[in-house]
């Protein structure tokens, strides 16, 4: 049974516990593989994929990912982008998504974002 079925099953503090501590070990490893990625990866990609290669990496994360979570995926990387990344970003969009964003998107993301926070207390 995974940590997460138990707890589920359970709710007890012990199954909580080893949740959380899954989880944390979990966000160890992601956040390891994410920096690894961003300093081996990202300068290979820029060296020898060209802008239109990269664009198709984006095309096809757009075309693969529901809809329904396209919103979240947006709000995730504005997060984290500082104010110029955040103009380009936006910059890039279609002309629907950049209404979209300000107009409902930024709204859905914050009700989303403090949904999963709020449990993480």
């Amino acid at each position: 049974m995974s940590a997460v079925s138990a707890w589920e099953a359970t709710a007890s503090r012990a199954d909580r516990t080893a949740l959380v501590s899954a989880l944390a070990e979990h966000r160890g490893v992601l956040t390891t593989h994410l920096d690894d990625e961003e300093a081996r990866l990202l300068p290979l990609a820029s060296r020898y994929l060209t802008a239109a290669e990269w664009a198709k990496l984006g095309d096809h994360f757009v075309a693969s990912t529901p809809k329904s979570q396209l919103i979240i995926f947006l709000g995730a990387v504005l997060e984290d982008a500082d104010p110029g990344e955040r103009a380009s970003i936006l910059s890039a969009l279609p002309w629907v998504a950049r209404i979209a964003w300000p107009a409902i998107g930024r709204r859905i993301y914050a009700r989303h974002i403090r949904a999963v926070r709020s449990e993480e207390s």
